[in-house]
């Protein structure tokens, strides 16, 4: 994955697949999640076709992408 490229390369700290229990009561997952950048924490989201596209990996029904 390019995203894990870059911050490798930039040596950047990363978490994986990061939920915050108190967001949403952890309804929410994000891509990764870089505690330690310089402007503090941050969250990166990959817009993957999943979030266009009903995927039966993602989203077993209609309903479900919806």
């Amino acid at each position: 994955m390019q995203v894990m490229k870059l911050l490798r390369k930039d040596k950047i700290y990363y978490e994986r697949e990061k939920i915050f229990k108190d967001l949403r009561n952890g309804k929410y997952r994000f891509d990764f999640y870089c505690p330690y950048t310089k402007n503090g924490p941050s969250v990166i989201e990959v817009q993957g076709p999943q979030h266009y596209y009903q995927i039966t990996k993602f989203h077993k029904t209609r309903q479900d992408f919806l």
